[in-house]
């Protein structure tokens, strides 16, 4: 029998960087957080903009900045896509689509009540997030947000 499944084997020189690069976690954790709590405060106040939050007692590592594009918000997560890519930022569609209405399934899962999660992958931004990113790129990028203009 043959089905859909993952190859999530690292291969040897992926490896070697990230046992590399453990030495400087820590630095590069921080640097995420400092960057996605900057984020939160040029964000706070956008109607139909919301972000997830995280409690001090929960443990993240920062890896990825989402937002949800909620209907109030003037455009949709694919407007508001277009516009950023229009400018050379580069966001991404986060669990879009989502994984049982990959083509590979072949609509296997098309009749699933999965209409809440169906709707979310329709809304949900990944913002560009990563060590080093300056705090004017942020600035640039919320700009456009606060804006709500198509480009």
């Amino acid at each position: 029998m043959t089905d859909v499944g993952a190859n999530a084997k690292m291969n040897e020189f992926c490896c070697i960087m990230g046992l590399c690069n453990l030495k400087h976690i820590g630095e590069s954790i921080e640097d995420r957080h400092n960057k996605i709590d900057y984020y939160h405060s040029k964000i706070d106040n956008v109607p139909g903009i919301k972000y997830l939050q995280i409690s001090d007692e929960q443990t993240c590592n920062y890896a990825y900045f989402t937002i949800l594009v909620e209907d109030e918000y003037p455009l949709s997560r694919n407007g508001l896509y277009d516009t950023l890519k229009a400018k050379d930022i580069y966001s991404r569609k986060y669990f879009y689509p989502l994984t049982s209405d990959q083509a590979c399934f072949k609509n296997k899962y098309k009749k699933l009540n999965l209409e809440v999660a169906r709707d979310l992958s329709s809304k949900v931004l990944a913002l560009p997030i990563f060590e080093g990113i300056e705090y004017s790129d942020i600035d640039r990028i919320t700009a456009i947000i606060k804006a709500g203009e198509k480009a």
